[in-house]
């Protein structure tokens, strides 16, 4: 549903920015030269004011930084171009690309060194299975052929439990087609919560061998205060007046019914205070100088999930 609604919407502004570009030229006799550049100001220009927003909410609600957390103005300044790419790349290639079919069911041609679980991959909020591209793809060279992902439909004014419904159904799914008993989850943003609800409210505990949770709001996220009206899943994932995560939140003092990972960053765009993903039973890894959107492009979240599987695959 999302690709296709992306497609729509990036043909759709494809043709719009021509009209503009049409207009530009013939009406105000702006050169031909200058056009694409004044309408690729356009479209960063849009980005810059959505990003404003979540980073000034991100800065608002942030966590105190260990020392050795903190970065320089250099590594800001490469932080925030990393995120608006990196988000361009992916709502205006990557996820418009994905309702083709051939994106769909893309071909497998990595060998397959590493025997073991399967590993399913839960996207968050407003993305589907096209943001794992990058990480699909690295697991892959590394010889992890049997990688798999979900999409969590509708996008928009949907709610955690019907995500989790789809979870367990896909879960299923990849059981019977490889005779495994188990997967290996991971997890970005709110499917980390899909997956804990999964695991705590449908003994979803047998099915998983392993949950890694990538920028995940275990305890909520400020931004979601603020566009709550979005859908149920939003009002899942606020901080305060939270009912429905306070009560997921009460297992967190009990020891673990399946070994979890979480990684976060202490820079995190979207997920503040960016301390909210430190789950108590759960073994915390913290980052530096990484964005919420740009975890499954990083070289150092790719390594770092690679190590967590590695055991998994003797």
């Amino acid at each position: 549903m999302l690709a296709l609604l992306f497609f729509l919407i990036t043909c759709g502004s494809a043709f719009a920015l021509g009209l503009v570009g049409i207009y530009l030229y013939v009406s105000l006799e702006v050169s031909l030269i200058l056009i694409p550049f004044a309408l690729l100001s356009c479209i960063v220009v849009i980005y810059l004011v959505i990003f404003s927003y979540i980073f000034g909410i991100a800065w608002f609600a942030r966590s105190h930084r260990p020392d050795h957390m903190r970065i320089e103005i250099k590594e800001t300044l490469r932080l925030v171009f990393n995120e608006i790419s990196f988000s361009m790349l992916l709502y205006l290639i990557l996820t418009p690309l994905s309702a083709l079919p051939r994106m769909k069911n893309p071909s497998r041609k990595a060998i397959e060194n590493h025997e073991g679980l399967p590993i399913l991959m839960v996207h968050g909020f407003f993305c589907n299975a096209a943001f794992w591209m990058p990480m699909r793809r690295f697991l892959r060279k590394k010889g992890f052929g049997q990688t798999y992902s979900v999409t969590l439909d509708p996008p928009l004014f949907g709610n955690i439990e019907q995500f989790t419904r789809r979870l367990a159904k896909r879960v299923d799914e990849i059981c019977e087609q490889t005779g495994s008993e188990k997967v290996v989850i991971v997890a970005h943003s709110m499917g980390g919560l899909v997956a804990r609800n999964y695991i705590h409210n449908m003994s979803g505990d047998k099915r998983i061998e392993k949950l890694i949770t990538l920028g995940t709001p275990h305890h909520g996220t400020t931004i979601a205060d603020t566009v709550f009206f979005m859908g149920r899943h939003l009002r899942q994932m606020r901080r305060w007046s939270n009912t429905w995560l306070n009560e997921l939140n009460e297992h967190e003092h009990k020891p673990a019914l399946v070994p979890t990972v979480s990684i976060f960053s202490y820079h995190d765009s979207i997920v503040s205070p960016q301390e909210s993903p430190i789950l108590k039973h759960a073994r915390n890894v913290p980052l530096r100088g990484i964005g919420h959107l740009e975890m499954p492009f990083s070289k150092e979240v790719q390594d770092l999930v690679y190590q967590e599987l590695i055991p998994l695959s003797d």
